[in-house]
Protein backbone atom coordinates (compact mmCIF):
# COMPACT_ATOMS: atom_id res chain seq x y z
CA UNK A 1 0.00 0.00 0.00
CA UNK A 2 1.47 3.39 -0.67
CA UNK A 3 1.47 6.56 1.52
CA UNK A 4 0.02 8.92 -1.53
CA UNK A 5 -2.02 11.22 1.05
CA UNK A 6 -0.33 15.16 2.37
CA UNK A 7 -1.80 14.76 5.97
CA UNK A 8 -1.66 18.04 8.40
CA UNK A 9 -2.44 17.66 11.68
CA UNK A 10 -2.42 21.03 14.21
CA UNK A 11 -3.23 20.22 18.06
CA UNK A 12 -3.42 22.65 20.81
CA UNK A 13 -0.18 22.81 22.91
CA UNK A 14 -2.28 21.94 26.06
CA UNK A 15 -2.96 18.87 24.19
CA UNK A 16 0.43 18.02 22.40
CA UNK A 17 1.24 15.21 25.28
CA UNK A 18 -2.23 13.28 24.91
CA UNK A 19 -1.92 13.45 20.75
CA UNK A 20 1.78 12.01 20.96
CA UNK A 21 0.72 9.37 23.33
CA UNK A 22 -1.59 8.48 20.59
CA UNK A 23 0.50 8.49 18.16
CA UNK A 24 2.62 6.05 19.81
CA UNK A 25 -0.44 3.66 20.42
CA UNK A 26 -0.33 3.49 16.19
CA UNK A 27 3.39 3.07 16.18
CA UNK A 28 4.44 6.17 15.17
CA UNK A 29 7.15 7.72 17.16
CA UNK A 30 7.58 10.29 19.68
CA UNK A 31 8.23 14.36 18.70
CA UNK A 32 5.28 13.76 15.98
CA UNK A 33 4.20 17.37 16.45
CA UNK A 34 7.21 19.16 16.09
CA UNK A 35 6.68 22.50 14.46
CA UNK A 36 5.53 25.73 16.62
CA UNK A 37 2.49 27.72 16.10
CA UNK A 38 1.38 30.77 17.18
CA UNK A 39 -1.06 33.47 15.99
CA UNK A 40 1.65 36.09 15.39
CA UNK A 41 4.38 33.65 15.04
CA UNK A 42 6.07 34.53 18.42
CA UNK A 43 6.59 32.28 21.24
CA UNK A 44 4.98 30.72 23.06
CA UNK A 45 3.31 28.19 21.22
CA UNK A 46 -0.04 28.48 21.29
CA UNK A 47 -0.31 25.09 18.71
CA UNK A 48 2.00 22.20 17.22
CA UNK A 49 1.76 20.54 14.08
CA UNK A 50 3.22 18.02 11.81
CA UNK A 51 3.06 17.36 8.20
CA UNK A 52 3.19 13.94 6.48
CA UNK A 53 2.41 11.15 3.88
CA UNK A 54 0.26 8.34 4.93
CA UNK A 55 -1.69 5.45 3.47
CA UNK A 56 -5.19 5.05 2.60
CA UNK A 57 -6.21 3.35 6.02
CA UNK A 58 -4.37 6.24 7.83
CA UNK A 59 -6.28 8.93 5.92
CA UNK A 60 -9.68 6.97 6.41
CA UNK A 61 -9.00 6.91 10.32
CA UNK A 62 -8.27 10.64 10.34
CA UNK A 63 -11.43 11.72 8.52
CA UNK A 64 -14.03 9.04 10.27
CA UNK A 65 -14.17 6.60 7.30
CA UNK A 66 -13.38 3.83 8.75
CA UNK A 67 -13.82 3.31 13.02
CA UNK A 68 -11.05 4.66 14.79
CA UNK A 69 -12.56 3.14 18.41
CA UNK A 70 -13.62 5.17 21.09
CA UNK A 71 -10.25 6.18 22.52
CA UNK A 72 -8.57 7.55 19.33
CA UNK A 73 -11.90 9.41 18.40
CA UNK A 74 -11.66 10.88 21.58
CA UNK A 75 -8.52 12.34 20.37
CA UNK A 76 -9.07 13.14 16.92
CA UNK A 77 -11.89 15.96 18.95
CA UNK A 78 -8.54 17.69 19.70
CA UNK A 79 -6.93 17.76 16.37
CA UNK A 80 -7.62 20.10 13.35
CA UNK A 81 -7.07 17.25 10.38
CA UNK A 82 -6.34 18.17 6.91
CA UNK A 83 -5.77 15.80 4.56
CA UNK A 84 -5.26 15.31 0.46
CA UNK A 85 -3.96 14.18 -2.56
CA UNK A 86 -1.18 16.97 -3.22
CA UNK A 87 1.37 18.24 -0.95
CA UNK A 88 2.21 21.17 -2.91
CA UNK A 89 1.44 24.23 -0.35
CA UNK A 90 -0.94 21.76 1.62
CA UNK A 91 1.00 22.94 5.13
CA UNK A 92 1.14 26.57 4.31
CA UNK A 93 -3.05 26.73 3.59
CA UNK A 94 -3.52 24.64 6.87
CA UNK A 95 -1.99 26.90 8.99
CA UNK A 96 -3.85 30.33 7.31
CA UNK A 97 -7.16 28.51 7.39
CA UNK A 98 -6.43 27.98 11.30
CA UNK A 99 -5.21 31.78 11.32
CA UNK A 100 -1.47 30.64 12.65
CA UNK A 101 1.61 30.78 12.26
CA UNK A 102 5.27 29.11 12.57
CA UNK A 103 7.31 30.26 14.91
CA UNK A 104 10.78 31.05 13.61
CA UNK A 105 13.64 31.78 16.33
CA UNK A 106 15.04 35.17 16.53
CA UNK A 107 18.36 35.32 14.38
CA UNK A 108 21.48 36.29 15.26
CA UNK A 109 23.04 39.29 14.82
Amino acid sequence: MSYNHSIVLIVAAEDRPMAEEAGRSLGYTDHEYTVALSPDGAEPATHYALHSWARQDFADLLTGRRDAGPDFTAVLAHLTVSVRASAAGHFQEALEAKGLQRITPPQAD
